[in-house]
């Protein structure tokens, strides 16, 4: 997980990763999607996209990846961890690194992580490393699968918009610049900017909060129970809210 210093967290000074949770780096320091727990906070380590974040805003994954889906393989021997797949678009170099390919429809059903990749040109034969070798052999014909960097959800990130159900990562906790890589917060006590739809009332320690329908990267609770039905419950109010508030209030995030 790199080297191990001391640096803040939780509590005052303890041992993490070389990437602190008050960092934002220009340099990937840790496996995208690595989680970090301290005390009762837990991290995942993410990549931002091209739009810088504010402390205390709600991020997303990115939408998933077009044309990976039902991909044909080289026929692979067990043991290997190299699979070819013939690739449906062109994409960049390591564009799914760290994410995962999955057997998507054959005999040999399968999870794998993805290590590395070259770029690609459209409709080519491309060269998979895994970080685990197959469990079983796939088969040219029989054995399809599916590439992407919905990853552990945590490849790309933006600011979730007004109205978006895509799986939420979690909380910077100070701003991070375009590209740079950061620890985003998605369980344990947090300070996450609040705002209240129209029709929600004032917030009680205990009740759930939802992505708001109407501020980009704020959270509400929700003004229906229909709403808990359509966006995913970050986590629950820990500290009393007006309905007029717009800054920042302390929710128990809960986020997957």
């Amino acid at each position: 997980m790199g080297s191990i210093r001391q640096t803040r967290g939780y509590g005052g000074m303890v041992r993490m990763p070389s990437q602190d949770i008050y960092e934002s780096s220009e340099t990937k320091k840790q496996a995208l999607g690595t989680r970090l727990p301290i005390g009762d906070r837990e991290f995942v380590y993410t990549k931002n996209a091209g739009t810088a974040l504010v402390p205390a805003a709600l991020v997303c994954g990115d939408v998933e990846a077009a044309n990976c889906n039902l991909l044909s393989v080289a026929s692979t021997v067990i043991n290997s961890d190299i699979v070819r797949v013939i690739m449906k678009t062109s994409c960049a170099k390591n564009k799914f690194a760290d994410g995962y390919m999955w057997v998507e429809s054959g005999t040999n059903l399968g999870t794998y992580r993805i290590k590395s990749h070259p770029a690609n040109g459209s409709t080519s034969s491309m060269a998979l490393t895994l970080y685990d070798e197959l469990a079983a052999v796939l088969t040219n014909g029989v054995d399809f699968v599916c590439i992407d960097r919905c990853h552990n959800t945590s490849a790309t990130v933006m600011p979730i918009a007004v109205g978006d159900i895509r799986p939420p990562i979690g909380v910077p906790l100070v701003s991070v610049a375009a590209n740079h890589y950061f620890w985003a917060q998605n369980k344990g006590p947090a300070g996450v900017t609040y705002v209240s739809m129209a029709g929600a009332a004032a917030g009680s320690p205990g009740m759930p909060v939802i992505p708001a329908s109407s501020d980009s990267g704020n959270l509400s609770v929700p003004t229906s129970g229909n709403l808990l039905d359509l966006y995913p419950i970050i986590g629950y109010l820990m500290h009393s809210t007006s309905a007029l508030d717009e800054n920042q209030t302390l929710v128990m995030l809960a986020i997957q």
